[in-house]
């Protein structure tokens, strides 16, 4: 669709989060950008894993529990510095919040 429409600079995958990630680990692919919008649960563990290693220049982590994006942030802060974090209410009058996180690649993540 996006040659159709005239988009040459662009890809696009269609397939769960574990599956893409884990083919383009196998064919070296490294995206520079990647958006993640998991369920409430958070990010499956291997992927989690996999965007540490994949290593793309921006992540867009799109929140709807508050417990599990403080969970993966903190995995993710090895790698990751926050650069933007905005709560957005969807759902006026309920506990129910979205955030957006933006994060960009440390340029010499410290080991923790």
């Amino acid at each position: 669709m996006h040659k159709k429409n005239g988009i040459t600079n662009a890809n696009y995958t269609v397939g769960t989060a574990e599956q893409v990630f884990h083919s383009w680990q196998d064919e070296g692919y490294k995206p520079d950008i990647v958006v993640v919008d998991p369920p409430r649960t958070g990010l499956e563990t291997g992927l989690l894993r996999s965007i540490l290693q994949v290593k793309p220049k921006q992540l867009v982590y799109v929140s709807c529990n508050p417990s599990t994006l403080a969970r993966d942030l903190a995995q993710l802060e090895k790698r990751y510095r926050i650069r933007y974090l905005q709560p957005v209410d969807m759902f006026p009058m309920t506990a129910q919040v979205e955030c957006v996180v933006k994060l960009t690649l440390k340029s010499n993540p410290k080991k923790k």
